[in-house]
Protein backbone atom coordinates (compact mmCIF):
# COMPACT_ATOMS: atom_id res chain seq x y z
CA UNK A 1 0.00 0.00 0.00
CA UNK A 2 3.11 2.40 -0.43
CA UNK A 3 2.24 3.11 -3.70
CA UNK A 4 -1.06 4.53 -2.98
CA UNK A 5 0.54 6.34 0.00
CA UNK A 6 2.84 8.65 -2.50
CA UNK A 7 0.27 8.98 -4.84
CA UNK A 8 -2.10 9.94 -2.53
CA UNK A 9 0.97 12.78 -1.10
CA UNK A 10 1.34 14.13 -4.33
CA UNK A 11 -2.29 14.81 -4.41
CA UNK A 12 -3.47 12.42 -6.80
CA UNK A 13 -6.52 9.43 -5.90
CA UNK A 14 -6.13 6.41 -7.83
CA UNK A 15 -9.35 4.12 -7.31
CA UNK A 16 -8.87 2.50 -3.63
CA UNK A 17 -10.68 -0.62 -5.00
CA UNK A 18 -8.93 -1.18 -8.21
CA UNK A 19 -5.35 -0.73 -6.36
CA UNK A 20 -6.36 -3.27 -2.79
CA UNK A 21 -7.66 -5.46 -5.88
CA UNK A 22 -3.74 -5.73 -7.63
CA UNK A 23 -2.37 -6.18 -4.27
CA UNK A 24 -4.97 -9.60 -3.60
CA UNK A 25 -4.20 -10.67 -7.00
CA UNK A 26 -0.43 -10.20 -6.90
CA UNK A 27 0.03 -13.02 -4.06
CA UNK A 28 -1.92 -15.68 -5.62
CA UNK A 29 -0.35 -14.71 -9.18
CA UNK A 30 2.74 -17.58 -8.18
CA UNK A 31 -0.24 -20.25 -7.45
CA UNK A 32 -2.69 -19.47 -10.58
CA UNK A 33 -0.04 -19.22 -13.08
CA UNK A 34 -0.84 -17.23 -16.01
CA UNK A 35 -4.17 -18.99 -17.02
CA UNK A 36 -6.65 -15.98 -16.68
CA UNK A 37 -4.77 -13.03 -16.38
CA UNK A 38 -6.11 -11.48 -20.04
CA UNK A 39 -9.76 -11.87 -17.82
CA UNK A 40 -8.51 -10.64 -14.60
CA UNK A 41 -6.34 -7.43 -15.90
CA UNK A 42 -9.38 -6.64 -18.57
CA UNK A 43 -11.74 -6.62 -15.63
CA UNK A 44 -9.44 -4.61 -13.38
CA UNK A 45 -9.18 -2.16 -16.26
CA UNK A 46 -12.85 -1.92 -17.08
CA UNK A 47 -13.33 -1.16 -13.39
CA UNK A 48 -10.51 1.37 -13.13
CA UNK A 49 -12.64 3.07 -16.66
CA UNK A 50 -15.71 2.82 -14.78
CA UNK A 51 -14.54 4.78 -11.78
CA UNK A 52 -12.94 7.11 -14.11
CA UNK A 53 -15.93 8.29 -16.27
CA UNK A 54 -17.82 8.19 -12.84
CA UNK A 55 -15.21 10.99 -11.73
CA UNK A 56 -15.10 12.51 -14.60
CA UNK A 57 -18.73 13.03 -14.22
CA UNK A 58 -18.79 14.57 -10.68
CA UNK A 59 -16.40 16.93 -11.33
CA UNK A 60 -13.17 15.64 -10.43
CA UNK A 61 -9.94 17.78 -11.44
CA UNK A 62 -7.66 14.89 -11.93
CA UNK A 63 -9.53 12.11 -13.24
CA UNK A 64 -7.30 11.46 -15.97
CA UNK A 65 -4.01 12.05 -14.34
CA UNK A 66 -6.02 9.05 -11.74
CA UNK A 67 -6.48 7.01 -14.12
CA UNK A 68 -3.03 6.94 -16.06
CA UNK A 69 -1.32 6.13 -12.31
CA UNK A 70 -4.19 3.22 -11.87
CA UNK A 71 -3.01 1.63 -15.43
CA UNK A 72 0.47 1.63 -14.72
CA UNK A 73 0.16 0.19 -11.59
CA UNK A 74 -1.88 -2.79 -13.18
CA UNK A 75 0.32 -3.20 -15.95
CA UNK A 76 3.85 -2.63 -13.74
CA UNK A 77 2.76 -4.20 -10.26
CA UNK A 78 0.01 -7.04 -11.93
CA UNK A 79 1.78 -8.10 -15.00
CA UNK A 80 5.11 -6.82 -15.92
CA UNK A 81 6.73 -8.30 -11.95
CA UNK A 82 5.44 -11.40 -11.36
CA UNK A 83 6.07 -12.00 -15.43
CA UNK A 84 10.16 -11.58 -14.48
CA UNK A 85 9.42 -13.04 -11.33
CA UNK A 86 8.16 -16.31 -13.40
CA UNK A 87 11.10 -16.25 -15.84
CA UNK A 88 13.66 -16.10 -12.83
CA UNK A 89 12.30 -18.91 -11.37
CA UNK A 90 12.50 -21.12 -14.63
CA UNK A 91 14.84 -24.14 -15.16
CA UNK A 92 16.88 -23.94 -18.35
CA UNK A 93 14.81 -21.09 -19.66
CA UNK A 94 11.27 -22.97 -19.34
CA UNK A 95 11.82 -24.57 -22.64
CA UNK A 96 14.68 -26.51 -22.10
CA UNK A 97 15.06 -30.34 -21.55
Amino acid sequence: MGVLRIFCSGGYSPPQVVVIGEYVYLPGRQHLGFHHTDIIISLLVLVAMSVAVFWYESGHERCGSDFSITLGGIFYLGWLGPYLISLRNCRMGCGGP
